[in-house]
This record gives C-alpha cells, structure tokens and sequence, in this order.
C-alpha cells in the first residue's frame, strides 16, 4: 500500500510554485488578502510548550498558578 501511495503521480508532484506563479500571485494579491502564502511567525518556546501540553490534554488554563521549574 505504501509503495503505491509513493509511486503515485499525485504523491510526486511538487509544491513550490514557479519563480512566474510566485510573481503572478504577488502581484495579483500583494497584501495576502486571499491567503495565498502563509505569512512567516515566529514562536517563542512558552507558546510551543502551552500548544504541546494542549495537544496531550495537559495543559492547566488556571491563570499565576505556580512556576513549573523553581530555582
């Protein structure tokens, strides 16, 4: 089933636009109203912790509750 799926000219196809569909979608869509690109955010690591610990259901919504490493 994997080497079917894999082998499969749907699988294959390539997901980068050309250099002239990436031109054409900019210049139609400059300031990304219509989504067409996914706009590039970094993360600090307390929102990819809450978004793990939410991910397993043990994320605590209780706001000030207590530090998780003490020093």
């Amino acid at each position: 089933m994997h080497r079917m799926m894999l082998l499969s000219t749907a699988y294959q196809q390539a997901s980068k636009a050309t250099p002239d569909q990436t031109a054409k979608a900019v210049t139609a869509d400059a300031e990304n109203k219509l989504l067409h690109r996914q706009n590039v955010k970094r993360l600090e690591a307390e929102a990819i912790r809450d978004t793990i610990l939410t991910a397993s259901g043990r994320l605590d919504p209780k706001m000030e509750g207590p530090a998780c490493c003490r020093i």
